[in-house]
C-alpha cells in the first residue's frame, strides 16, 4: 500500500461494500483463531490474510514504528544503540527473524532502478512504512527512526526473513475492524478486497510489547514518570493506523466486526473514512 502510482484510489474504480455486502463478506471471510503461534500480515487487501494471522498496518514491521513513537512520547532521547535494542525487542517478541513478517509488492521490486542495491528496495512496497518515511513527524517519529527501521528490515532479509511480495492492484472496497480476538477475517472473498485490522489481537500484542520493552532500563524509568508504556504504545498505534487508513482508504466505509457465541459475524457500519 502506498501513495502515488499505486495508490488504491488511483487505479481502481471507487467501489464500496454496502452494509448487506459487508455482512456477506464478513460471514464468508471469517474464521476461528486457533490456539498457538499467531503470525502477522499487513492490512493490505492484496494480502489474502491466512488463518490465525494478526492483521495490522505494516505487519510486524508496524510494531517497530509503534515502539519508537512510544519512546519519543515518553520523552526518551533515542541513541542508535537504544533504537537497535527496541527493534531487537520487537523481533524477539514475534519469535526471531524466522517468524518476523513484513511485505513489499511487485511494483516496488520491478520498478527499482538497476543501480539501486537490492537491500534499499526492501519493504518499499508497504504503504504504511512509506507514509511514515515521507512524513515521520506525523507518525511521532524522526527520520533517523525510519532509517533504522529500513536498515533493520534489510538486515533481517539478509538473515533469511521472508519478505512477502504482493502482486496486482489495490481493489479494497471497505475497512473492517475486527474487535474479537477469537476470530479473524480474511482480506479477500469472491473477488472482493478489503482492508482488515484485527483490533483485539493488536491490543493483546501491544500489552505483550509493553512488558518486553519495560525490561529496557531507559524505557522502564521513563514509563513510571509519564503514565506507562501501555498508554504510549496504544496511543501511537491508534494515531499511526488512523493516518494510514485516512490516506489509503479515503471514502471507504468502515465496519466494526464482532462475533456472537455461535461464531456468527455481527457487522456494524461506523461511518466512512474521511
Amino acid at each position: 500500500m502506498h501513495q502515488g502510482e499505486h495508490d488504491p484510489m488511483a487505479k481502481t474504480e471507487k467501489l464500496v461494500l454496502t452494509e448487506a455486502e459487508a455482512n456477506r463478506f464478513a460471514s464468508g471471510a471469517s474464521y476461528e483463531i486457533k490456539e498457538g503461534k499467531i503470525h502477522a500480515c499487513c492490512v493490505d487487501g492484496r494480502e489474502e490474510g491466512a488463518e490465525a494471522e494478526l492483521s495490522v498496518p505494516g505487519a510486524d514491521a508496524g510494531y517497530f514504528l509503534i515502539a519508537l513513537a512510544a519512546a519519543h512520547e515518553l520523552g526518551i532521547e533515542l541513541s542508535d544503540e537504544l533504537r537497535a535494542r527496541i527493534l531487537d525487542t520487537v523481533v524477539e517478541m514475534v519469535g526471531g527473524p524466522g517468524e518476523f513478517r513484513f511485505h513489499t509488492d511487485s511494483h516496488a521490486r520491478h520498478g527499482a532502478k538497476p543501480d539501486v542495491p537490492a537491500e534499499e528496495t526492501v519493504a518499499r512496497g508497504c504503504g504504511h512504512l512509506k507514509l511514515a518515511e515521507k512524513d515521520p513527524g506525523s507518525y511521532g517519529l524522526v527520520s533517523e527512526d525510519m532509517s533504522a527501521v529500513f536498515g533493520k528490515l534489510a538486515e533481517l532479509a539478509r538473515q533469511g526473513t521472508q519478505e512477502v511480495v504482493l502482486d496486482g492492484e489495490h481493489g479494497e472496497r471497505a475497512v473492517f475492524v475486527v474487535n474479537d480476538s477469537t476470530h479473524g477475517l480474511r482480506h479477500q472473498i469472491d473477488g472482493k478486497q478489503a482492508f482488515v485490522f484485527h483490533a483485539g489481537l493488536n491490543l493483546a500484542t501491544l500489552r505483550e510489547l509493553a512488558q518486553r520493552l519495560a525490561v529496557i532500563p531507559e524505557l522502564a524509568s521513563a514509563s513510571s514518570l509519564h503514565g506507562g508504556l501501555d498508554g504510549a504504545l496504544q496511543g501511537a498505534s491508534d494515531r499511526q493506523r488512523t493516518l494510514t487508513v485516512n490516506t489509503l482508504a479515503s471514502g471507504r466505509p468502515i465496519y466494526s466486526v464482532g462475533f456472537n457465541e455461535s461464531g456468527e459475524a455481527d457487522v456494524v457500519l461506523l461511518g466512512n473514512v474521511p
